[in-house]
């Protein structure tokens, strides 16, 4: 396993940041870092098994999820509106499949769900 991480140069203005629930080990204030153990071994078409008993998330490599047994995995995205001028954005390798959009971050994740 590998440690990663991203970090988010939030909005300075109008900052509404909030978060409730479950949320990967980070720092959550006028900005946000998240960091996560990732592992790079294998291939996602290859199933691993994990517990199947309720619903969770996984961050993806690539745009493709990893196959889980016994689980249906979608591809989902969330938009994170970030500070537009000298950004301090950021991220470590191995961070999940991400895109810019202008200075703000999609990040994807997997959404799998028992067959």
């Amino acid at each position: 396993m590998n440690a990663g991480w991203i970090r988010w140069d939030d909005e300075d203005r109008r900052n509404d940041n909030s978060y409730e629930g479950s949320v990967p080990d980070g720092t959550y204030n006028k900005d946000t870092v998240i960091r996560y153990c990732c592992q790079e071994k294998g291939f996602a078409e290859n199933p691993i098994y994990l517990p199947t008993d309720s619903p969770f998330y996984l961050f993806p490599l690539t745009k493709q999820c990893q196959k889980v047994e016994g689980m249906t995995d979608t591809l989902q995205w969330i938009y994170f509106d970030t500070q537009n001028f000298n950004t301090k954005n950021g991220q470590g390798w191995p961070h999940p499949f991400r895109r810019s959009y202008y200075t703000d971050h999609i990040v994807y994740q997997c959404y799998y769900t028992p067959k």
